[in-house]
């Protein structure tokens, strides 16, 4: 009976639908290999990328953290809750909420910079270094230091000038530190470079998904693949400018060494200037860039074979914030990256050791250098509105005092007395 059964098993048909077996087996575990390879790994379009992490919850959130915003391309979103923290304020602000009108013993300073001002790396809100100097410096003097974070991942020097024209100018600051440099190295290198940076970003779009899509698309590496190409034209990441990794490491580096940044230059300017107009004192502090270069080519990622074009233009970067410094008379601190040394996550970011000690550092330059000179021009102009309400309180009482409007109607009454002619009142 036994050998009768295993005659039966060596039979042609058994042969075949094994062997079909193995074959559709092959077939889906090479197209789960393919797929994931192929069409999700290796896509050059990371938008139907990103859109499929986000659906399975593999995806970092910053790709789904920002909306349009106008002339500045993209922001914040408001109210977001990330990790089961309140992360942003219903202004689009890291951190808690602002007053609408600022206490009076209140400092307000306003940190605007890329990733590594908005310390996306660093969980909770309040170890960020931007929202830490406020906690570090109060109190001072009887004032409560509010440190207001605007960082923004992937923001050059445009982005933040477009923000601060549109929103920051609004908020009632007392100080503003820009942070940047490092990001706009890439638009400097890019072969479509043009001074007001237009060439190369798009903004965000997030899309809901479908019932049962999250589930397929976790258990399936095929379909991760066949989604990346359907949806990369349907959602875009906040970036959209070529792939450095594609741009010949030559013509990169030849790109930055030779262009003199103009965009960046009068994106620095413009924003500081308009602060400084606003009575708001300036802060700049470049960008600094990890003094392990071995380490950083380790690590490897898109800027692999641009590590000295990266670093360079860091270097050109801070040598025009610095210049500008001077010209204008903006405060100016430059970090030794020699002190963050073993610290830094990759190229740029740092780790919450690092995060702290940039804290630390930033906070005591701006208790020697800045909070002192706000207080004493708060001071002063408290004292002219109060000269101002108390002559007018005095000039109130007076029954001979005449206003310069109640003057100024008057002598317009009166010359028009003096100058009117029969032909006139009849017209």
């Amino acid at each position: 009976m036994a050998k009768q059964r295993k005659n039966r098993f060596n039979r042609p048909i058994y042969k075949w639908t094994l062997g079909l077996g193995m074959a559709i087996a092959a077939g889906i575990f090479g197209a789960e290999y393919w797929g994931m390879h192929k069409f999700y790994n290796m896509h050059i379009n990371e938008g139907g990328r990103a859109q499929v992490g986000l659906w399975t919850g593999t995806e970092k959130q910053e790709n789904q953290i920002i909306e349009p915003y106008v002339w500045s391309i993209y922001n914040h979103k408001r109210n977001q809750v990330r990790n089961g923290i309140k992360y942003t304020n219903s202004q689009g602000y890291i951190g808690e909420e602002i007053p609408e009108i600022k206490p009076e013993n209140e400092i307000w300073i306003l940190s605007r910079g890329g990733s590594t001002t908005e310390g996306h790396h660093i969980r909770k809100v309040e170890s960020k270094w931007p929202n830490r100097i406020g906690t570090i410096l109060t109190p001072y003097n009887g004032y409560k230091v509010r440190g207001l974070n605007g960082g923004l991942i992937a923001a050059d020097s445009a982005t933040l000038a477009h923000l601060y024209i549109g929103k920051d100018q609004f908020l009632d600051i007392d100080a503003l530190i820009i942070c940047s440099g490092a990001n706009d190295v890439r638009v400097l290198g890019s072969p479509d470079y043009v001074r007001d940076y237009s060439t190369y970003r798009k903004p965000g779009k997030y899309e809901e998904p479908r019932l049962g899509e999250p589930t397929l698309l976790k258990i399936s590496n095929f379909a991760k693949g066949i989604y990346v190409l359907w949806l990369k034209d349907k959602f875009v990441t906040i970036e959209d400018f070529p792939n450095i990794s594609r741009i010949d490491p030559k013509e990169f580096y030849n790109n930055i060494e030779e262009r003199d940044s103009a965009g960046f230059r009068e994106n620095i300017r413009s924003i500081s200037l308009a602060a400084q107009g606003r009575g708001q004192k300036v802060i700049l502090i470049p960008d600094m860039t990890n003094p392990d270069k071995q380490e950083v080519v380790n690590i490897g990622g898109e800027w692999g074979n641009h590590i000295d074009s990266l670093y360079l233009g860091v270097e050109k970067h801070k040598e025009i914030m610095k210049a500008l410094a001077k010209e204008h008379g903006f405060h100016y601190l430059e970090l030794d990256p020699k002190r963050f040394k073993g610290m830094f996550t990759d190229w740029c970011h740092l780790n919450e050791e690092g995060t702290e000690l940039r804290s630390m550092i930033t906070s005591e330059y701006i208790r020697r250098n800045v909070l002192e000179g706000i207080i004493t021009e708060r001071k002063s102009e408290q004292e002219k509105l109060s000269q101002a309400h108390q002559k007018t309180l005095e000039n109130s009482l007076n029954p001979n005092y005449e206003t310069p409007k109640d003057k100024t109607l008057q002598q317009i009454h009166e010359k028009h007395q003096t100058t009117a002619t029969p032909q006139d009142e009849i017209q």
